[in-house]
């Protein structure tokens, strides 16, 4: 029996369609047809995927056919089959690919924006400016224990973005977000006191506050304090909450 065919059999006597067994597996629904159907013999990674969706050790059963070596063959597309990957796709991803759209638009349409590029070897985001003239940005003051202003570029319930201003000695209370804050210094220094210590976040550095954990924010240089941040989901005073201590 070819590899296919055990894998088709497996399949059925599961109980699994082609397109549960991708959704299962993370394999494109195609690729499952053409294997099923010998058109191609499966690579160790799309083995050992279908194997762990189907509860089986598939990398064990012998190779046959061509003697364990991959032929691929180049056949036409079926565009039906296509958009069942696509949907899974989204399906799976669709929070992740609402971030990226998300950010592409605002990048693209905000004033006062700049090209934000990551630099994932030390965790580092490097800034530079261009600023269009599409969007004008929301100008708001905040009253702390000192003043600090911030411009408002939301438009959106799913995602905030802010550029803030903070003086010498300004510090926030207390508090815990029901939203995630990521974000990049681009002036002075930020600090981020938790109940494990305190973090000093330098300008061109990149920073993440997750949803739920306490922290009090603050101005922890000489100079003035700007960053960009962006909340997941947007700023809601709602979804705030003040504190006196970390316990």
């Amino acid at each position: 029996m070819k590899i296919g065919e055990h894998i088709k059999e497996i399949r059925i006597s599961k109980g699994y369609t082609q397109t549960e067994l991708s959704e299962r597996s993370g394999i494109a629904v195609r690729t499952i047809q053409r294997i099923e159907n010998s058109e191609v013999t499966p690579s160790i990674y799309s083995l050992n995927a279908i194997g762990a969706a189907l509860d089986v050790k598939l990398n064990e059963v012998p190779m046959d056919a061509n003697g364990g070596k991959f032929e691929f063959k180049i056949v036409n597309s079926n565009f039906s089959n296509l958009f069942v990957d696509i949907k899974t796709l989204i399906k799976r991803n669709w929070k992740t690919l609402l971030v990226i759209v998300t950010v592409t638009f605002g990048l693209l349409s905000f004033k006062d924006l700049k090209s934000l590029f990551f630099n994932l070897t030390d965790n580092s985001i490097v800034f530079s400016a261009q600023i269009p003239s599409s969007f004008e940005p929301k100008k708001i003051t905040i009253q702390d224990n000192v003043e600090r202003y911030l411009f408002d570029y939301t438009q959106t319930d799913e995602l905030g973005f802010n550029k803030m201003h903070a003086p010498i000695n300004w510090t926030e209370p207390i508090i815990e977000a029901a939203f995630d804050i990521r974000g990049i210094v681009l002036s002075g220094t930020l600090g981020l006191e938790f109940k494990e210590g305190i973090e000093l976040i330098e300008i061109n550095r990149g920073f993440k506050i997750p949803k739920g954990k306490r922290v009090r924010i603050f101005n922890g240089g000489k100079d003035e304090l700007i960053l960009i941040e962006i909340l997941q989901p947007a700023y809601d005073l709602k979804r705030v909450k003040q504190f006196n201590s970390f316990d």
